[in-house]
């Protein structure tokens, strides 16, 4: 057997398996079951309480052509395909590489690293090349491909959730400086990049920092609050992250709002067309679905084109491109949308290859980002199924 044909193999597999479990389950008894099968290999996943949801579908089974194994998994959000060498105990995530498919950080690492080559840029860069074709260098510098402050903040964000039952501001200002002077980047505004250049923990920062921002700062790195099931747990997280860095309305506001969006269609299986009636019921917060004009750092017209921006698509492709259509801080706005959507299961992850490739996979790339949704998915079960089962026999299988 060749390297290449286990790859077509899965490749297919995975792609029949997916086209499948779209389809909605109505089944006569409380699990139903779908598979599919090509060669020696073969798929399946079971449907949990609630049917008729693909998001809902969840479950893995392991299966064995030749001297490679492949693993099918049904996450709350995708379908995730693994292969696996009789040596090699690694995981290979084929969906980044070969369908595109891919977990909550790396998606929102390719919103904010694509839409970084176009913020706050001429219009005429925007017609011209938001195309999805490929990355785009930084205004300040930086290489394309490069994530910034966004993904990074995020990074640390969840960071906290993983290490904290119920994290304080302390754990979160620890943690911005933590990220940051580990892997030094731009994109930080400039006054806040040199407090973290100074400051070596986070209580110096704490102590330095006057946190009277309006902007869009808390709110860019609040999706992985989402993955906090408690609404309750949620508001007093968002407030605590963000009264580090903006300790206003606004900041708090936008941080608590952007949460509550992804918890939603995470946890509450809300339709796109009612999030923004979830969002005014439980924070007050009238989003708006109508924004048209460029996106300045500022955190209510942030949140006004990220849902203005979700509702009128249901690519995660058609989303990145009309997300920099904007303007303006658009890297913001398409890591916020992009991690947003990639928790609804009325959104096609069919983000280009070349992008998910193209992503920078030094220390805290791609591969890193990966990795961290696999921890993520085994801390929050809702996000359960992206990470790689042991190898078990031929024949065997495994359900989680």
């Amino acid at each position: 057997m060749t390297s290449s044909t286990p790859y077509s193999t899965i490749r297919h597999w995975h792609r029949r398996t997916r086209t499948l479990a779209r389809k909605p389950l109505r089944p006569r008894t409380p699990q139903g079951r779908l598979q599919a099968t090509h060669g020696g290999l073969r798929a399946a996943c079971v449907a949990g309480k609630r049917m008729g949801s693909f998001r809902l579908l969840l479950g893995r089974v392991l299966a064995r052509e030749g001297d490679l194994y492949a693993a099918i998994t049904v996450c709350p959000c995708r379908v995730h395909a693994d292969l696996f060498g009789d040596n090699d105990h690694a995981m290979y995530p084929l969906a980044p590489h070969a369908t595109g498919e891919t977990c909550l950080l790396v998606e929102i690492a390719i919103g904010d690293a694509y839409g970084a080559g176009f913020e706050f840029c001429a219009r005429e860069r925007i017609v011209q090349h938001n195309t999805l074709a490929a990355y785009a260098s930084h205004a300040l510098g930086s290489e394309a491909g490069r994530y910034t402050d966004d993904t990074q903040m995020s990074i640390a964000v969840a960071e906290v959730l993983l290490s904290e039952p119920a994290p304080g501001s302390d754990a979160f200002a620890e943690a911005f400086v933590r990220c940051y002077r580990r892997d030094p980047r731009n994109g930080y505004a400039k006054g806040l990049q040199g407090l973290l250049d100074e400051c070596a923990d986070g209580a110096a920062l704490r102590q330095r920092i006057r946190p009277a921002s309006r902007r869009n700062g808390a709110a860019m790195r609040s999706v992985p609050l989402g993955l906090i099931s408690d609404k309750t747990q949620l508001a007093q997280t968002a407030r605590a992250q963000a009264v580090v860095t903006h300790d206003t309305p606004e900041g708090v506001t936008s941080a608590h709002v952007v949460a509550l969006m992804a918890h939603s269609l995470l946890y509450d299986g809300v339709e796109l067309a009612d999030l923004s009636a979830q969002v005014k019921h439980h924070t007050g917060f009238q989003l708006r679905n109508d924004w048209a004009a460029e996106v300045e750092c500022d955190a209510i017209q942030t949140l006004h084109a990220v849902n203005t921006a979700l509702q009128r698509n249901r690519r995660l492709s058609d989303l990145l491109r009309d997300c920099v259509d904007f303007g303006g801080d658009v890297d913001s706005v398409a890591a916020i949308a992009v991690g947003i959507a990639s928790l609804s299961p009325e959104y096609q992850s069919d983000l280009p290859a070349r992008l998910v490739d193209g992503l920078e996979d030094g220390m805290y790339g791609r591969t890193f980002l990966a990795r961290f949704d696999v921890e993520l998915g085994g801390r929050f079960p809702a996000l359960a199924g992206c990470f790689a089962p042991s190898l078990v026999p031929e024949g065997n299988s495994i359900w989680r």
